[in-house]
């Protein structure tokens, strides 16, 4: 190749700074990133005249992409009235599920605090999760940009994190005494009121009749009344085309993730508007409690340390017919227990893929179903069998086309898999062990230096169970069990009773020990 005189190099960069660092920025301009907007806004923050809104954040990071076509747009993930000092948020969820997904390789968001204000946690996503997965990251206002080295100053990031913790921390230890003022008080504080109310115009800590969903609440409360089950009400609601709560608050502009947008009536659902005293026109706050500077995680309350202020608001349902739905509910559910006690000296086997696997038409996880058949003609009497079902399916066989799957097949075909993988491990370590036998009776540099180097790469996938989690979890293992399960796959997706797909969780170790195992073998040759 020609060598590129002085002269055309400042050419090419403009004739300024280090022509290397200005062709790798050209290379960077010219790539076309999946953009994700990411918006966050606390419970704290929501409501407050000289606060950001959501549409306020969303606005300044479209102004900031304007003339920059090498951003492209996939989607907007916006969190409201979610809480900073973790990460289990709904849409920052379905944005890394996107990331993992190649959907996004570019996450944009305000600044730094928005992505969260766990000086540790966040910290991860920068130094570690972001740069793995090949994720540019940029927070406007702070001037940080992970694919600028310029910008992105170790220090300074590190000190605005720490300062993000600190403030939440200082936040939460003045706030926390004065929420729960408020609603000992009976003044509202949630990020949305429940279905069939809305936050007042003129008061935002009071509640009033949404007329659009009350009658809906009115109709539910009925048709319980009738005997209609959870399941059916849910399945009525769907076939009328009566929007479900996040649906309606997503069409309403209260909630923004998309994931609101088609979502369905569920049985849960119907089921706790049923036990809820908010529409007998009292407050009910506090069923959950979390103290940042307390260092108290969220954690549920019993009934008695709620806050129950009567006579808050407007009643959507009159007590009498309040207490006879509790009745109700209460019967029916001692009756289905009654029948549960004829078969209460059957007990459950352990559900070893607990929550790993997943329906492959909508996405929603299974659920393990019982199945007890009793025939007193034959030995023995009961026939027990479990099921994975689709709880989409199971309510509204419109909704999606899977049903179920019988877990003993599906625990043939994973647990077959499994051995598969264990077969080529234990190969792998044979042959690892074998190489290392054949290389020390050779004594030129070169072969001692190859396998150095050799045993440098798979140090950390060394064959020796404290080593490494996934050998650890299937060395000498030859039955499937719970501990397998939950070391080893990540995920399980059902198609339908012949088309599964299983991701396992330490495959791209398991891949790089035997990429690097054939590559040795290529070079031996």
């Amino acid at each position: 190749m020609a060598r590129t005189s002085r002269k055309q190099s400042k050419k090419l960069s403009g004739g300024m700074g280090n022509p290397r660092k200005e062709t790798a920025r050209q290379a960077v301009m010219e790539k076309i990133y999946r953009t994700a907007l990411y918006v966050r806004l606390s419970v704290l923050d929501s409501g407050k005249k000289d606060s950001d809104t959501v549409e306020t954040q969303e606005l300044l990071l479209r102004q900031f992409l304007e003339g920059k076509p090498c951003f492209s747009i996939v989607d907007v993930y916006v969190d409201n009235g979610e809480t900073g000092i973790d990460f289990k948020r709904d849409e920052f969820e379905r944005l890394m599920k996107d990331v993992r997904g190649g959907r996004v390789d570019c996450i944009i968001v305000k600044d730094l605090s928005r992505l969260g204000r766990n000086y540790i946690e966040t910290g991860e996503y920068l130094e570690k999760v972001f740069p793995f997965l090949g994720i540019r990251f940029i927070a406007v206002n702070d001037g940080y940009d992970s694919a600028d080295p310029a910008a992105a100053d170790g220090l300074s990031i590190h000190l605005k994190n720490l300062v993000n913790d600190i403030y939440a921390r200082d936040i939460s230890a003045k706030t926390s005494p004065a929420l729960r003022g408020k609603q000992m008080r009976g003044d509202f504080i949630g990020a949305w009121a429940a279905y069939g109310y809305r936050k007042s115009k003129e008061d935002k800590h009071r509640l009033v009749v949404d007329p659009n969903t009350a009658p809906v609440v009115r109709d539910i409360f009925a048709w319980r009344l009738e005997g209609i089950s959870y399941q059916k009400i849910a399945r009525r609601l769907t076939k009328q085309g009566i929007p479900s709560p996040g649906q309606y608050r997503y069409r309403q502009g209260i909630v923004k993730a998309r994931r609101f947008a088609e979502s369905l009536w569920q049985v849960e659902t119907v089921k706790k508007l049923l036990a809820n005293e908010v529409y007998l026109g009292h407050m009910v706050q506090g069923r959950k409690r979390e103290s940042l500077f307390e260092g108290q995680r969220q954690k549920y309350l019993p009934r008695e340390e709620w806050f129950i202020v009567k006579n808050t608001h407007e009643a959507i349902i009159d007590q009498k017919t309040f207490d006879e739905v509790q009745k109700l509910n209460s019967l029916k559910k001692q009756e289905y227990w009654q029948k549960q006690e004829r078969f209460s000296g059957v007990e459950n086997t352990e559900n070893i893929l607990k929550g790993l696997v997943y329906c492959g038409d909508c996405g929603r996880k299974l659920v393990r179903y019982k199945n007890i058949r009793e025939n007193k003609q034959k030995k023995p009497q009961l026939h027990i069998w479990y099921n994975d079902i689709c709880p989409n399916h199971a309510a509204d066989q419109t909704l999606c086309g899977f049903g179920s799957i019988r877990e003993l097949e599906l625990l043939d075909v994973v647990s077959e898999v499994v051995r598969v993988q264990i077969s080529l491990g234990e190969e792998m370590e044979e042959q690892h062990s074998m190489e290392k036998q054949a290389a020390a009776f050779q004594f030129e540099s070169p072969v001692r230096r190859e396998r150095e180097s050799l045993e440098a790469q798979i140090s950390e996938t060394e064959a020796e169970p404290s080593a490494n989690p996934w050998l650890k979890n299937i060395w000498g293992k030859t039955e499937l069990t719970r501990e397998m399960a939950t070391a080893l796959i990540k995920k399980i997706t059902i198609y339908n009773s012949t088309a599964l797909k299983i991701e396992f969780r330490f495959s791209d170790t398991f891949w790089q020990l035997e990429e690097t195992l054939s590559g040795k073998r290529e070079g031996t040759v």
